[in-house]
């Protein structure tokens, strides 16, 4: 009777401590009101700076834009808010091929995201997500999140997208 007492108040103390830790189904990227967005291929060798610079100017090395069709959008957007798209392991080198940019109304970069094929890496302006809140930790791209990134990059016929290996 002790015993059964014992695993008692223990499973019940294991199934409030497991129902307080926050779950997150999904991340909010941009959270803020756009109307159209361009994907860049662009290529900052030189400084690995991000497609939109602190000044809210577009990087001078862009190769190649596009427009985005709402079907695009949404596949992009269903990617990047996927916990499942993050967990696994970066370089440092952190230059830059894709980027996206979300316009508002002004023609202005409300929101934007370069993605570094090559390290498994992304900035992001507003943030996706605190690194604590990223699967293991990690901001850098799930093997089967960077897959899918590379196939939408592939998509678009931009250049320097990384491999499906």
């Amino acid at each position: 009777m002790k015993n059964f007492l014992f695993l008692l108040i223990f499973f019940s103390f294991w199934a409030c401590r497991s129902e307080n830790k926050p779950k997150i189904s999904h991340f909010i990227f941009p959270n803020t009101t756009y109307t159209k967005v361009v994907a860049y291929h662009f290529e900052d060798t030189e400084t690995g700076e991000n497609i939109v610079n602190k000044a809210g100017e577009l990087n001078p090395t862009v190769k190649k834009e596009q427009e985005l069709n709402p079907a695009q959008v949404k596949n992009f957007l269903t990617l990047i808010n996927n916990p499942d798209t993050y967990g696994g392991e970066a370089m440092r080198c952190f230059q830059p091929r894709l980027g996206l940019v979300f316009y508002n109304a002004h023609n202005k970069a409300a929101a934007h995201i370069s993605i570094c094929f090559q390290c498994n890496n992304f900035s992001a302006t507003p943030n996706i997500a605190r690194q604590e809140d990223m699967p293991n930790g990690s901001r850098a791209f799930s093997e089967h999140g960077r897959q899918q990134l590379v196939a939408f990059c592939k998509s678009l016929d931009f250049g320097q997208c990384g491999s499906l290996e």
